[in-house]
């Protein structure tokens, strides 16, 4: 299922697709099970002598656990079966437990034929709680949608990408068949840039893929866009309320003249919080080319943060056009410190 939260900028849709598959999928192996267990269950056969002889014998107090089976009181049976089962996961022996964990599993078998109106998971069932679930995911992806939204409306420049929020798949372990979480696409494209939100009280994004991937980033746009709006719903205002920094990077001597008295940058250069890193990135980048180092302030709105240690920041320009600086200084002309 895919709709269109808003046809109008920003474009947001919805898409639930691998949650709905997999939500069929949990729905047909939970009545599946049901009606394994229902057969199961019919030919089952419980001596309650038996098992409070196996009990007795497995050296635990068990007598409240026998006096309970022999009243038949379900209510009773599953308070002191759990009492029992405490003992037992208590112990470290593998042998003993190995051999009370089936007389566990009987008695729990035991209570099921017990109960008057015992639950069962029927076709109308999966029905309404597909419809439950369903709803539920839909509020869910809804509220993602709403933050995406607000954040975009923060963005300066934003560049009308279309954005695709993609509701998870139901894990294996889960215990609810909704879904809070979502993967969101910044792109139409197959391999377009994506990110994880995890849908708690806030909204937080994790899987923030690395600025300067080609694989992901062809269009200077969409990379604009992308770390835009992960920058702005991990930090709200944080794309228009940036700080200067100075920072190194180095670039060919031939374009010495395109730095010279700059007030704006080309997009996707990278930059360094260390002068001697910068030095270092101009041997290894080198391969022939000499290489100044320019000192550059700009503001932070301009950067993703590639990478943040104690010892050094590293920064990648990002933008589908030149980039505004506040000043550029020739350091070092051809690995030469001035």
């Amino acid at each position: 299922m895919l709709w269109l939260e808003n046809t109008s900028s920003p474009a947001i849709s919805i898409d639930l697709a691998k949650y709905n598959a997999s939500l069929a999928g949990v729905v047909e192996r939970t009545l599946e099970y049901y009606r394994n267990e229902k057969t199961r269950l019919a030919s089952f056969k419980f001596d309650t002598r038996q098992v409070a002889n196996e009990l007795r014998a497995s050296g635990f107090h068990a007598e409240p656990l026998i006096q309970a089976l022999e009243s038949k009181n379900v209510d009773n049976i599953e308070t002191q079966v759990a009492i029992f089962r405490k003992l037992v996961s208590g112990i470290k022996d593998y042998t003993v437990s190995s051999k009370i964990r089936p007389l566990i599993r009987s008695i729990y078998d035991y209570v099921h034929t017990l109960e008057a109106n015992p639950y069962e998971f029927t076709p109308e069932s999966g029905k309404e709680l597909t419809k439950q679930s369903l709803q539920q995911t839909e509020v869910a992806m809804q509220k993602i949608s709403s933050f995406i939204k607000a954040a975009i409306s923060r963005i300066e420049g934003w560049n009308n990408t279309p954005i695709t929020i993609n509701a998870m798949e139901i894990a294996k372990d889960a215990t609810n068949y909704y879904v809070d979480d979502a993967w969101v696409m910044v792109g139409t494209a197959k391999n377009s840039p994506s990110f994880i939100c995890f849908n708690n009280n806030t909204i937080e994004v994790e899987d923030v893929l690395e600025a300067g991937d080609e694989e992901f980033f062809n269009d200077p746009k969409i990379e604009q866009d992308y770390f835009n709006l992960t920058r702005e719903l991990k930090t709200p205002n944080s794309t228009n309320r940036g700080k200067v920094l100075t920072l190194y990077t180095a670039r060919p001597v031939t374009d010495r003249a395109r730095y010279t008295d700059a007030r704006t940058i080309p997009p996707n250069i990278f930059f360094t919080s260390k002068y001697s890193e910068a030095e270092g990135l101009s041997v290894e980048l080198g391969a022939g080319t000499i290489r100044d180092i320019w000192k550059i302030r700009i503001d932070s709105k301009y950067l993703v943060q590639t990478i943040d240690t104690p010892w050094e920041k590293q920064y990648q320009a990002i933008g589908s056009s030149d980039i505004p600086i506040r000043s550029a200084e020739l350091i070092s002309a051809g690995g030469g410190k001035i």
